[in-house]
């Protein structure tokens, strides 16, 4: 990245799904290290890696109703900028 403070301004928050392990947490510690903050989701957010930048966040999406909890039950202020799933 050429200027991470840059994208730190303009997405200051970053929804990572199946951040636990494998690709979706390389992710959210990429992300975490250029200084965004990371919801970082897991089934089971208490397995999610401890990292700085990332909080770990419980989401299971296998039923709309679980999501719309997750959605109403979330932490942030303003939804995050950038989601990747």
């Amino acid at each position: 990245m050429r200027n991470p403070a840059a994208l730190a301004t303009r997405v200051p928050d970053v929804l990572v799904t199946g951040a636990r392990s494998g690709l979706g947490h390389q992710v959210a510690a990429a992300c975490a290290a250029e200084g965004l903050r990371v919801y970082a989701t897991s089934r089971e957010a208490a397995r999610i890696p401890a990292a700085e930048g990332l909080v770990p966040l419980a989401l299971d999406l296998s039923t709309a109703e679980a999501a719309e909890r997750f959605l109403a039950e979330a932490p942030w202020e303003r939804p995050p900028a950038l989601l990747v799933n």
